[in-house]
């Protein structure tokens, strides 16, 4: 998306999968998890958090009208699914080496990561994860078994896992100091680095601006594609994402799914030749988090974006001028 953005002449055609609009944003989201759990001072069982997901994959797996064991419509399940409903119920924990109840604090964890990051005062930082993402990192597979709500129990008390990318964010990039140990402030102090975040790396590193008619004008094509559970990119609907990224400047300052105004239908009919579709697999993380897929199982995927928006055409970017790199 920043190739688009910044560099509209250099390719022909740009196919920007799961892409992160606000780098600073997404980064927040990301650590949110392990954050929220510090401040909370408690630390569920994964497989508590696992047994809170697959009970929402199963109760809102059907709404769609398909039980295929993949949500589809989220904004539904979040809106019906309530997780603390499940505090107290019976599961075989194999982390904890024995049958355990679903605790508040696992109920609490989840629907802080599915709602998104907050200020101390309430207001709304980013999006949350949908329900069916792999947050424990359990389904992965060994030796790259990282989740964002990850927790380590081995010593018989719970204590948090950090995040592989943000944690290096917050200690290297926001805090500047390799020694800074970000699960031991306020939640006033974590608000207080995001907005650092926004301040010194919006122009830099976020792929924010909205305006892509230098894009247009060379004629160039745009196709984006994103999973809806995706462990690491939180999900935002297609609508939100057209009208964010294309006609939007503002949208950092009402980033709740709820108040995101819609584009009026005079202005997306407009859109076709530079952002034909923006296309949600249900079911999908994201092409780079399938590490034992093969070649054929790429292309299966690739044939089902295909089937999924008829009529797009789904070509490889072509780079316009070969000895010239953004890099």
């Amino acid at each position: 998306m920043m190739l688009a953005q910044r560099y509209p002449t250099l390719y022909d055609g740009i196919s920007a999968g799961a892409p992160a609009f606000y780098w600073n944003e997404l980064l927040a989201a990301i650590q949110w998890p392990e954050q929220f759990m510090s401040f909370i001072d408690s630390y569920p069982y994964s497989c508590e958090l696992d047994a809170i997901n697959a009970a929402a994959v199963s109760a809102c797996d059907g709404l769609d009208g398909i039980v295929d064991g993949v949500i589809t419509d989220v904004d539904i399940c979040l809106a019906t699914f309530d997780p603390y409903k499940l505090v107290g119920t019976t599961i075989n924990c194999t982390q904890a080496g024995k049958t355990i109840p679903i605790s508040e604090t696992a109920a609490a964890v989840i629907n802080a990561t599915w709602g998104g990051p907050y200020t101390a005062d309430g207001k709304q930082i980013w999006y949350g994860y949908n329900p069916g993402a792999d947050i424990t990192g359990n389904s992965q597979p060994a030796g790259q078994q990282m989740g964002i709500a990850a927790t380590n129990c081995t010593t018989g008390d719970c204590v948090g896992v950090p995040y592989f990318l943000s944690d290096p964010w917050v200690r290297f990039f926001l805090a500047k100091d390799p020694a800074f140990d970000p699960f031991n402030i306020t939640h006033t102090q974590f608000d207080s680095l995001v907005h650092r975040g926004q301040q010194e790396y919006q122009s830099s590193l976020e792929t924010s601006d909205p305006n892509l008619s230098e894009f247009r004008n060379a004629g160039g094509k745009l196709l984006s594609f994103h999973g809806l559970v995706s462990r690491v990119h939180p999900h935002i609907e297609p609508d939100v994402i057209i009208d964010c990224s294309m006609l939007i400047a503002s949208c950092r300052d009402r980033p709740t799914k709820s108040s995101l105004p819609k584009a009026p239908k005079s202005i997306t009919n407009k859109l076709p030749q530079l952002f034909r579709k923006l296309m949600t697999f249900s079911g999908i993380l994201r092409f780079r988090d399938l590490p034992t897929a093969t070649a054929d199982e790429a292309a299966n995927q690739i044939s089902f974006s295909r089937s999924y928006a008829p009529g797009l055409r789904m070509e490889l970017p072509l780079r316009r001028h070969l000895s010239k790199s953004p890099i």
